[in-house]
């Protein structure tokens, strides 16, 4: 039975709204919109914005749901990846920014919600600078070309293992490297591809995971709580 609730009522509203702005205009996205009252309850939930209308074992399926859709979403970007790659057509770099984007996303609130910024730093690091350089080696024809293409990739996470060793000049350097980054893909990769997508998913690929994880490297972890019971020991 569906819970008649604050968020029933406001998923409902967003699911007519769709359907109306669909029917009026016929654009395909409005439909794809229909994911958000689909959503709504779980991430809501997840973010602590409407834990009274969601018990624990509504928690648990959420959870668990959620997990597998997320594992499936990411292997069909694989499959259309690899079927636009075979096809000698670029738009596969899309599917790699949607793989890229949603692992960093779940290691990104993963350290939001465990509050354990420098492990979940490095971690965020290592998997953005794997996942570029696997990527990266796609248009690689030769084992040189593939072993070129996947440095910059390697040197991410190469800088991910050394900030378990040197947590605070790891997170100034990620900045800089993703500000130095950012500037030369905006000036000098502007010049070379006029497509404004595929440096906003650069940006995306490269400035996001590395700020993130340089802020937290910088705040480092937030004190442990003392457990009850202990003051005046």
């Amino acid at each position: 039975m569906f819970k008649t609730d604050p968020i029933f009522w406001g998923a409902s509203a967003v699911f007519v709204l769709m359907l109306a702005l669909f029917a009026g205009w016929h654009y395909q996205y409005w439909l794809a919109l229909l994911i958000i009252p689909a959503l709504l309850r779980p991430t809501m939930a997840s973010l602590g914005a409407a834990r009274k209308y969601v018990d624990e074992r509504q928690m648990s399926l959420h959870y668990r749901s959620g997990n597998v859709g997320f594992a499936v979403t990411l292997l069909m970007c694989v499959f259309f990846l690899a079927k636009l790659e075979l096809e000698e057509n670029h738009d596969f770099e899309y599917f790699a920014a949607v793989i890229v984007v949603g692992v960093a996303a779940k290691a990104l609130f993963h350290v939001v919600f465990s509050r354990n910024y420098r492990e979940g730093a490095t971690k965020i690091i290592l998997v953005s600078g794997l996942m570029i350089a696997l990527f990266s080696i796609m248009d690689a024809r030769s084992v040189g070309g593939m072993l070129m293409s996947a440095l910059p990739g390697l040197a991410v996470a190469g800088i991910g293992l050394l900030s378990i060793r040197y947590p605070r000049p790891v997170g100034i350097l990620s900045i800089l490297a993703a500000g130095l980054l950012i500037l030369l893909m905006v000036t000098v990769g502007q010049r070379n591809s006029p497509s404004w997508w595929g440096l906003a998913v650069g940006v995306l690929l490269i400035g996001v995971p590395l700020v993130t994880a340089g802020v937290c490297l910088l705040l480092g972890d937030p004190p442990a709580a003392e457990e009850p019971g202990m003051e005046g020991k």
